[in-house]
């Protein structure tokens, strides 16, 4: 069965990053579901742009965090999806 998620964040960039962390860093100790329309996980944009598609920087650089970060703080990627509705009453967002 698949956790129950008291926290969905919507969105793969580095708030998502920072809003699980200042939620962990405020108490909570629950699992989090990060959803995002991008194939990768979060990442960071300017190293990408300046670095890392230039050459000057490894592909490595431009996440904020290497993937084992993720299971490790209970943190599920489902990325590669887009959220169509959100429906706070129903505590689920739609997305496909």
């Amino acid at each position: 069965m698949a956790p129950a998620f008291r926290f969905v964040i919507v969105g793969g960039g580095l708030a998502a990053r920072r809003t699980a962390a200042a939620l962990h860093e405020y108490g909570y100790d629950g699992p989090l579901l990060i959803i995002g329309s991008e194939g990768e996980r979060p990442y960071i944009r300017t190293p990408l742009s300046k670095g890392c598609l230039l050459g000057k920087e490894d592909r490595d650089s431009i996440f904020v965090h290497p993937a084992d970060w993720y299971p490790e703080h209970d943190v599920e990627l489902l990325l590669g999806t887009t959220v169509t509705s959100v429906k706070p009453r129903l505590s689920h967002p739609d997305y496909n």
